[in-house]
């Protein structure tokens, strides 16, 4: 009975929201790459983009705006970091 070697598949998931999380995988990749060449199989996959529904689909486009508008981030998150809401 023969078995067949496959070499390991690396699932890479990131998202395109400005933070490098791109140049991170293909960083990784690159470096494996040099590595161990030839000994693995890569995909990179954009979550957010191709397995969310809308309107998450869009985080990576509208990230960079939303993430200036600090109104949107510190303001929900306040009341359960204040002492009084913690008491």
């Amino acid at each position: 009975m023969t078995t067949l070697k496959t070499n390991p598949h690396i699932l890479f998931l990131f998202s395109d929201t400005g933070g490098g999380h791109r140049s991170a995988s293909e960083a990784i990749i690159e470096a494996l790459n040099l590595e161990f060449p030839g000994q693995f199989s890569y995909e990179m996959v954009d979550f957010f983009l191709d397995y969310s529904p809308p309107p998450l689909n869009l985080a990576g486009p509208t990230y960079p705006a939303m993430s200036r508008m600090d109104y949107l981030w510190g303001r929900p998150l306040k009341p359960a970091t204040t002492r009084t809401a913690c008491a």
